[in-house]
């Protein structure tokens, strides 16, 4: 059994940083996190109460209050995720389809509760520890379903840097995990310190491999910090081999509102290669024509490049005059909502947004957005402008 337990915990423990890593600004990222995390915990801590002695017989009045965050963890990520479960119809189809997400939430829903509830109002016929392992699987089965529906979101694909990421902490866990498990073999038996080293060990290298390319960036930092230029071109380099096995590797067929709000996603990340990276639209053909005229090289980085310029060429033929390059007339509002954001970098309602190195006219262009457009304002002329881009690039692909 406690082997059981601790292949679960390592899986919910790593699930649970690894949606942290991945989707940490998504609200129902974080809430399944917490309940994988607050999970794994209650799994350790259960295990390690049956070998704890008596002067460490404390550690077990911590499960059930463990046991019950997950539920509170869970409430959280299912109201997050109202509208899409109710946009999104049922049905059971490819693996990383959104529809299959939100049919994996609803199946995972109906049995984690009936688990829970056989937890606290236990039954003599039922073995508690198994019931808490089988509590794991439903919070598994949700954190997957998560990051479904995320990367469908940032039109990104999942399986790639899912599957990498777990067998490279499953074997790092195992490579450490078993020389404790050895020892145990061979000398000691199972004892509540070694165990509680395992625990350890496995949570430790897990979580050393789901953020390997932050520890890298702060040893960059505390090694390389007289050479500030090679950290950056290192930090950029790590960041661009993390977002390709988030890129999708085939060609879509997209819908017209799927295409408009994968360019309107592409067009938010111009300022950031190695998100660009992961857009779908690398495969556009019109890429691929742009790389034949132009006789370069097929990868990521010169894809997401040619995208880069693609787009900005698009956001170019807004402008209403190539004579002067500002104005506020209706006009020119499509064009300043996307170039000035998103291709000069300006950011008019960040309070930490630095000015003092702006020219003229950026200056003059903040001082508009913050003086006369509301945020809103905005946020509809530029959803309105990536239509026109999308139009624009779908005009391209089809003369």
């Amino acid at each position: 059994m406690l082997t059981i337990e601790i292949i679960i915990f390592g899986v919910a423990w790593w699930l649970g940083l690894y949606l942290l890593r991945r989707s940490q600004a998504v609200p129902a990222a974080r809430w399944t996190a917490g309940g994988l995390i607050s999970y794994a915990v209650a799994l350790a801590l259960n295990a390690l109460g049956q070998l704890a002695p008596e002067s460490l017989a404390d550690i077990l009045r911590w499960q059930v209050p463990l046991l019950l965050a997950p539920l509170l963890f869970w409430i959280g990520a299912i109201w997050q995720l109202r509208d899409k479960l109710r946009m999104v119809p049922v049905r059971l189809n490819s693996a990383q389809n959104p529809q299959t997400a939100v049919g994996l939430i609803v199946i995972a829903t109906i049995t984690f509760t009936l688990g829970l509830g056989l937890i606290l109002v236990p039954l003599d016929w039922l073995p508690r520890n198994w019931l808490i392992v089988a509590i794991g699987g439903d919070l598994l089965i949700l954190g997957y379903a998560v990051g479904v529906l995320d990367a469908f979101e940032q039109g990104e694909s999942l399986l790639p840097d899912f599957v990498r990421s777990f067998v490279e902490a499953e074997i790092i866990a195992w490579l450490l995990g078993l020389q404790v498990g050895v020892v145990m073999w061979l000398s000691t038996g199972v004892t509540f310190p070694l165990v509680t080293l395992l625990f350890v060990i496995v949570a430790t290298g897990m979580a050393l491999q789901v953020y390997a390319s932050r520890v890298q960036r702060w040893l960059d930092d505390l090694v390389l910090g007289q050479f500030p230029q090679l950290s950056r071109e290192r930090a950029a380099l790590r960041e661009l081999t993390d977002a390709l096995p988030r890129a999708q590797t085939v060609d879509l067929k997209w819908g017209e509102e799927e295409f408009v709000r994968l360019t309107r996603k592409a067009l938010s990340q111009l300022g950031n290669l190695p998100k660009l990276a992961s857009s779908p639209l690398i495969r556009l053909p019109l890429i691929e024509e742009r790389l034949r005229q132009n006789e370069l090289e097929d990868n990521t980085l010169i894809r997401t490049a040619e995208l880069k310029a693609l787009l900005i060429e698009s956001i170019g033929r807004l402008k209403p005059s190539d004579t002067i390059d500002f104005d506020t007339t209706q006009a020119w509002r499509h064009y300043n909502a996307l170039f000035f954001p998103y291709v000069r970098g300006l950011r008019p309602y960040s309070r930490g947004f630095g000015h003092y190195d702006l020219d003229p006219t950026d200056k003059k262009v903040l001082e508009w957005f913050q003086v006369e457009i509301p945020p809103r304002t905005l946020y509809n002329w530029q959803a309105d402008a990536t239509r026109l881009i999308a139009a624009d690039l779908r005009e391209q692909m089809d003369s």
